[in-house]
């Protein structure tokens, strides 16, 4: 086993780099860290043998705000549909000291209610409908593709809509996340996962969703009521929202916790 350590040197050369060059550093640095005999490759790997429905770009803006942001504490995942972006959090986990939750239903989204679902792309304008059953993966399967991709280990799966699910999951014992990443597609499930983990998020935290894209999503998950009723609280700033987070990071806003 490889030991690494950080020099001096290492950290006065990194400060004097611009910020992108510092990320594109610290990106190598923790994939050198995973996989010493083939750095660089381990998200491309995961990207190779199991579907993703983000980019790459996306996993890594959250990526960086773990490796150089978060507060200690673990991560929580909504939505795994395959377990891609499981796999990949695993091994952030596992390098960082933490534990990761993966939650879903295994069977897909939830009834919707109303318009909810319902979406228009803030960049193309163009329509998109999610409906009950889309994204359904069987839980073995998540299991199996973090077990070969991943860090399994540091996994611990709960089932269920998160409605049911999310509230079982902090009566069986406090959770502190410093990271949670939505990608729940529906206004309904989203607020499920607000209303039950925001509460709970560490300060200096982040909410990560991957629906920032969808104009009537945004809307829905940052209404005042919403937020003054189920929270206490005015509605946070959605950093990204509508546009994301950058080039080839279009889906990704988050909140943070203050």
């Amino acid at each position: 086993m490889i030991e690494f350590r950080i020099s001096d040197a290492f950290v006065d050369s990194l400060a004097r780099l611009t910020g992108a060059e510092q990320k594109a550093v610290k990106t190598t640095a923790f994939d050198l860290q995973m996989n010493p005999v083939n750095p660089g490759m381990q998200f491309h790997r995961i990207d190779k043998e199991v579907e993703c429905l983000h980019s790459s770009k996306e996993l890594l803006v959250m990526v960086d705000f773990l490796l150089n942001n978060a507060p200690e504490g673990c991560l929580v995942e909504c939505g795994s549909y395959l377990g891609g972006s499981s796999a990949k959090l695993s091994l952030v986990a596992a390098a960082t000291g933490r534990r990761l939750y993966v939650c879903d239903s295994f069977e897909g989204l939830p009834q919707t209610t109303g318009t909810d679902g319902d979406f228009s792309d803030a960049h193309s304008g163009s329509p998109h409908r999610f409906g009950a059953g889309d994204y359904a993966a069987r839980r073995e399967v998540v299991e199996a593709n973090v077990r070969r991709s991943g860090n399994i280990e540091v996994c611990t799966f709960v089932q269920g809509f998160f409605s049911d699910s999310l509230p079982k999951l902090l009566r069986d014992g406090p959770i502190h996340p410093a990271f949670i990443f939505g990608d729940a597609d529906l206004v309904g499930s989203t607020r499920d996962i607000l209303r039950n983990l925001w509460p709970v998020l560490l300060a200096g935290g982040r909410f990560y969703t991957h629906d920032a894209n969808l104009v009537e999503f945004c809307e829905g998950i940052m209404d005042g009521a919403f937020w003054q009723n189920d929270l206490g609280q005015s509605p946070p700033v959605l950093f990204g929202a509508g546009y994301g987070l950058g080039f080839q990071a279009g889906g990704i806003a988050y909140l943070q916790k203050r």
